[in-house]
């Protein structure tokens, strides 16, 4: 498809193994509207990269899931870090929160493209529960040091791919199933800017969306038949991606992608069943991609962002906290079964109490299932 907006300079960075790796599936999908960057402290890992940039940090050992050595290795790069960002307009950081380069880089590497003024966007996964505590904690003080230099960011637990029926994920696909979630942000995003549609959105249309706007929910629904439009918006509206309702939502992007077939009002119903969902008269916009090989089907992916009240956000802080520390290293040898009293005392180690009552925040929310996901219906590429 043409690329309208050619003069915008869209880059996707992947950092460490399980953003590399996600944009590794992203080339191999042919997404070709924006470039690539891979960033990594393992120089193995960045020899297969397929991205067109890549950037080693430290001497290419690895961060041995350190959170504090990744942040040092990117301190220590800024100026390499610069150097592939210059020209960009808008940033899409990728990583995997809870190992040591993703968790420890992302945030100096947000840091980096704010002070260039390039709107930034993180779309970032949480570890599954069976990858552990340590590894846990990690995540959610990369994730705090992360958003407190982005525009956007979200975060999707991985543990909400159980929640989808029909997955039946095994060990060894587990990782790629949730690469596939990040590329659901990106995508969504960066084809309303990059691909030609029979409406069309601007560079400035998605900066008024994402900038300053803290965290995100990311909900995606696809459907066909008489009833597309409204099922396919229902799934995204309850999608299990979306940890709490889009409700209070002042800014809200939509992409609906479909066929030659899809109507103005089913395009109409679409926008009006999510603006009454978000319940606040939000700044809506949207844009339609048109898809001749989906003809008979529709798309919907919704970003909603900038909430009114702090409960949606996961991520409670205040302005004047300090940069989160990171879990312990641990080596392999003196990994065994914490106590019930060991593993409290871990944790108090870790987070002061404000951070706990963060941490509480996050495992209510992966708890609450109040929606419906009967009729979701799986993304294209999870069932390829």
């Amino acid at each position: 498809m043409e690329n309208l907006n050619s003069t915008v300079k869209l880059k996707v960075v992947g950092v460490g193994g399980a953003g590399g790796n996600a944009i590794n599936d992203m080339i191999e999908s042919n997404i070709t509207t924006v470039e690539f960057i891979a960033i990594n402290t393992d120089q193995q890992d960045l020899d297969r990269s397929k991205a067109t940039s890549k950037v080693l940090l430290g001497r290419g050992t690895g961060a041995g899931a350190d959170p504090e050595k990744g942040r040092s290795a990117a301190r220590d790069s800024e100026d390499k870090i610069k150097e592939v960002l210059e020209g960009t307009d808008m940033l899409f950081i990728t990583a995997g929160m809870g190992g040591g380069t993703g968790t420890g880089a992302s945030p100096i590497i947000a840091e980096v493209a704010k002070s260039m003024g390039i709107l930034t966007v993180a779309v970032v996964t949480k570890p599954f529960s069976f990858e552990g505590p340590i590894k846990k904690n990690n995540a959610l003080a990369g994730i705090k040091n992360l958003k407190e230099n982005v525009d956007t960011l979200i975060a999707i637990p991985n543990d909400k791919l159980f929640e989808i029926p029909g997955m039946n994920i095994t060990l060894l696909n587990a990782f790629k199933e949730a690469n596939g979630i990040l590329k659901i942000g990106i995508k969504g995003i960066s084809d309303l800017i990059m691909k030609q549609g029979t409406i069309n959105l601007d560079f400035a249309d998605i900066r008024s969306i994402m900038q300053n706007s803290g965290i995100a929910m990311l909900g995606f629904g696809e459907a066909n038949g008489d009833e597309k439009a409204k099922s396919a918006t229902a799934q995204a509206l309850n999608s299990p991606l979306l940890e709490k309702s889009i409700e209070g939502a002042r800014k809200i992007l939509i992409n609906i992608t479909g066929g030659p077939d899809v109507s103005l009002n089913e395009v109409n119903e679409v926008a009006n069943t999510v603006t009454a969902k978000a319940g606040s008269e939000p700044n809506l916009i949207w844009g339609y991609i048109l898809d001749e090989e989906l003809e008979g089907t529709i798309s919907v992916s919704i970003v909603a962002t900038d909430f009114q009240d702090n409960l949606h956000s996961n991520i409670q802080e205040n302005n004047n906290s300090k940069t989160v520390r990171f879990a312990p290293e641990i080596k392999k040898e003196e990994i065994k079964p914490l106590s019930s009293e060991e593993e409290k005392q871990q944790k108090s180690d870790i987070f002061s109490e404000k951070d706990e009552n963060q941490k509480k925040d996050f495992d209510d929310e992966d708890e609450d299932d109040d929606d419906s996901m009967s009729d979701f219906v799986l993304p294209p590429f999870f069932q390829e």
